[in-house]
């Protein structure tokens, strides 16, 4: 199973990380939002911005709605597309499902992990990537997030 694996592979790279503690489900869900982080994330400074607005839309009760959760498996690289969007009835779609999905979408790094245990202190409830610049534009509302798409 690949979050096995994924976990496995964290053994040999965090020696404090052990899947027979009482912490196992936390670190896993910690695993999955990292995962998530690594597929939405533009690049690595990037990283504890998209875990604040992951946390604080779970805090809100909001769906998660990014499309990096419905990369995983065999459409791992995959464009997602509003139909793709519709037909997923899986657990890994964050646009029909509260909360994160059932395990890892990916394989994670350090710093994915360390945003997902650390993430940054914002407002932000949304982020729309600039083609142009390769980066993530972050807003607090959706009416700002919707004039960043328009741009």
């Amino acid at each position: 199973e690949p979050a096995e694996y994924l976990k496995s592979r964290l053994d040999n790279q965090i020696d404090w990380y052990d899947t027979k503690s009482q912490h196992h489900q936390k670190w896993f869900k910690i695993l999955t939002i990292a995962s998530i982080i690594q597929k939405e994330a533009a690049n690595d400074a990037e990283m504890p911005l998209v875990a604040s607005v992951i946390y604080n839309r779970l805090d809100k009760g909001m769906r998660l709605q990014m499309d990096g959760t419905l990369n995983y498996g065999i459409y791992s690289h995959d464009v997602i597309t509003a139909e793709r969007i519709r037909s997923d009835m899986s657990e890994f779609n964050t646009y029909l499902n509260d909360g994160i999905p059932p395990s890892p979408v990916c394989s994670v790094s350090i710093s994915a992990i360390k945003a997902a245990i650390n993430p940054a202190k914002s407002d932000y409830l949304y982020f729309a990537l600039d083609k142009k610049a390769k980066k993530h534009i972050f807003s607090k509302t959706l009416s700002e997030h919707n004039q960043n798409i328009a741009k």
